[in-house]
């Protein structure tokens, strides 16, 4: 080895002193005797330096990690920066286990792979990076003196700039979504505000009105469609039964009988005259819990003063009489009630009767009812 190979190694070794200094000073806790101020003899070159310190199951994890750092150095003052890199790798794996991840120890760690990345490797983008997991743990750490040359301070200087624009962009964004969920918050509170105000209830009254209103408009003009539909019904009925429902007879209407089935006199005994002087709708199937619209109209020879509908359940044997009212265009007209109308379906006559109750003319009868079958439901 020449003397001046031998002056650097002494200068090297100095750093190694100042760096161990530094590290102690910042946490490393590290319990391995400071290193001679003596220079390594010419001769050494690969072999590890003795180390007094004690063994590594008595410490603690920050202080393994800070003896790695020191054996580190060690290595690198030698120029063995493949086994400093190993020792600091390791390191940087017990610290992470250990739950160091933010501790100053690792940010020194990362600082020292950093330099060995850069002075050894020549790879500056690994060092950079290992640099900047320094800067992120503790951004106020600085390089130890035994580490630095010219490229090391220079790749640290832009790593701290690196670090410094991104913590910058990064309280940007912070600052952006605070404005944001500030104005998300003054929105939703001037939103609240306006639908308390009298004039949003108000309003809101009003939408419902109207609402209500046209719901109910809605409900009458299908009402009013339903009945102009049992209305079409019943005229296509008559007109089945050979009645033209817009030329009804003019009659005056009578006062209206006494119950036929309760009336025994002898005109209820007499036969109905035939069935063409009394035109009711014909047979025909009806949906179920539908009303049954009637309409019927009366020959003008047959003077009657009432005319009864007489209906019953398919399987019953007593038929229910109903009066049918006279309307104003001459008709006579009857409703059978939505609940009777179930399966199989109703059966049905008609008789015209005189003021005394005598039976003036049918249309069927009870031995020869009309049956309207009903669907079921």
């Amino acid at each position: 080895m020449t003397q001046i190979t031998k002056k650097c190694v002494c200068i090297v070794g100095g750093w190694a002193v100042l760096g161990l200094a530094a590290l102690a000073a910042e946490g490393a806790r590290a319990h391995a005797q400071a290193r001679s101020a003596a220079a390594p003899a010419a001769t050494a070159t690969t072999a590890a330096p003795a180390a007094d310190a004690p063994a590594a199951g008595s410490l603690t994890p920050a202080k393994q990690v800070g003896r790695l750092n020191h054996e580190a150095l060690d290595y690198f003052d030698l120029l063995e920066f493949e086994l400093a890199r190993s020792k600091l790798l390791e390191a940087v794996k017990l610290a992470h286990e250990s739950g160091l991840d933010e501790d100053r120890i690792l940010a020194r760690t990362y600082l020292h792979l950093g330099a060995v990345y850069i002075a050894g490797y020549k790879d500056a983008k690994e060092g950079v990076a290992a640099l900047r997991k320094a800067l992120r743990i503790d951004p106020t750490v600085e390089l130890t003196p035994a580490i630095v040359n010219r490229e090391v301070r220079k790749q640290y200087d832009k790593a701290r700039s690196d670090n410094a624009a991104e913590r910058a962009a990064v309280e940007t964004k912070i600052a952006q979504m605070a404005k944001q969920i500030a104005a998300a918050r003054a929105a939703e509170k001037a939103r609240i505000e306006r639908e308390r105000s009298p004039e949003a209830i108000a309003e809101r009254a009003r939408l419902a009105a109207a609402e209500e209103a046209k719901r109910q408009a809605k409900q009458q003009a299908d009402e009013k469609a339903r009945k102009a539909g049992d209305e079409h019904v019943a005229a296509a009925r008559l007109r089945a039964a050979g009645v033209d429902p817009s030329k009804p007879n003019e009659t005056t209407a009578p006062a209206v009988p006494a119950d036929p089935k309760t009336d025994t006199s002898a005109e209820a005994d007499a036969e109905p005259a035939e069935q063409t002087a009394l035109r009711c709708p014909p047979a025909a199937d009806m949906p179920a819990r539908r009303p049954l619209a009637l309409r019927c109209a009366v020959d003008q020879a047959v003077d009657a003063a009432a005319v009864f509908v007489f209906y019953r359940p398919v399987g019953r044997e007593e038929f229910t009489p109903q009066l049918m009212r006279r309307s104003p265009q001459g008709f006579w007209e009857a409703t059978i009630a939505p609940e009777l109308m179930v399966s199989p379906g109703v059966e049905i006559y008609f008789e015209a009767r005189s003021k005394k109750g005598k039976p003036l003319a049918s249309d069927g009868s009870a031995g020869r009812p009309k049956t309207f079958s009903v669907g079921k439901a």
